[in-house]
């Protein structure tokens, strides 16, 4: 069954950040640069994860239902391709891919960067939510295709449905040989922790060159 092979489950980004110098002119070189300018204008390689898709994130003023998929999928990807291609640019379903750095929870009811990697998750025109099977239920309904998931509304069907989906959820990264869901979050966090540190040192650091700019000023 199609649903078998689809769920909204993001894997984590890779990247290091960097922090880039802020243009000033360097300081004189009879003194050296400080430790700090020495931070400040050290960079790391950014790794950047180069993906064809056919679109971040695409949201019709009269969809039917919004689809919150993963973008960096392979699986996911192939079948939000063929909805978009039923779709047709009739704006049914509006497809936004939790994969992308600026998904906003507060804009898709409020469904966490977190809950979308567990399970896959849909938000209707009304704001209500719906997840696992019922997506695919209602996305493909709204596509004319509805029949393919008639039978799963069958209460002995669609609870075999919603069992047999839960499993594919629960260990399809790994499946997929990738990290298991609470890495991806710890990995998460961490990239979190560390921009928050590099943007207190940009900060930090900039205020010290200032005063020692000026402090140059002076002596000369």
């Amino acid at each position: 069954m199609a649903f078998v092979l689809t769920n909204g489950v993001v894997p984590a980004k890779s990247g290091v950040a960097s922090i880039r110098g802020i243009g000033r002119a360097p300081r004189k070189a009879s003194r050296g640069p400080s430790r700090c300018q020495l931070r400040m204008t050290a960079t790391e390689p950014v790794t950047d994860t180069v993906q064809e898709t056919v679109g971040m994130e695409e949201v019709g003023a009269d969809f039917k239902v919004k689809l919150l998929y993963d973008g960096e999928c392979p699986i996911c990807m192939r079948e939000v391709v063929f909805l978009m291609k039923k779709d047709a640019g009739r704006g049914l379903i509006s497809f936004v891919d939790i994969s992308d750095e600026n998904y906003d929870p507060a804009q898709n009811a409020d469904v966490s960067w977190e809950k979308a990697m567990g399970r896959i998750h849909a938000v209707l025109p009304d704001g209500s939510v719906i997840q696992g099977v019922k997506v695919f239920q209602k996305t493909y309904e709204v596509i004319g295709l509805g029949w393919l998931f008639e039978a799963t509304k069958l209460p002995v069907v669609g609870n075999i449905a919603d069992g047999v989906y839960d499993v594919w959820a629960k260990y399809r990264l790994r499946l997929t040989g990738r990290q298991d869901l609470e890495e991806l979050i710890r990995e998460k966090e961490e990239i979190a922790r560390q921009l928050a540190e590099d943007e207190d040192c940009e900060d930090t650091c900039r205020a010290e060159y200032e005063d020692e700019e000026e402090a140059d000023i002076g002596l000369s």
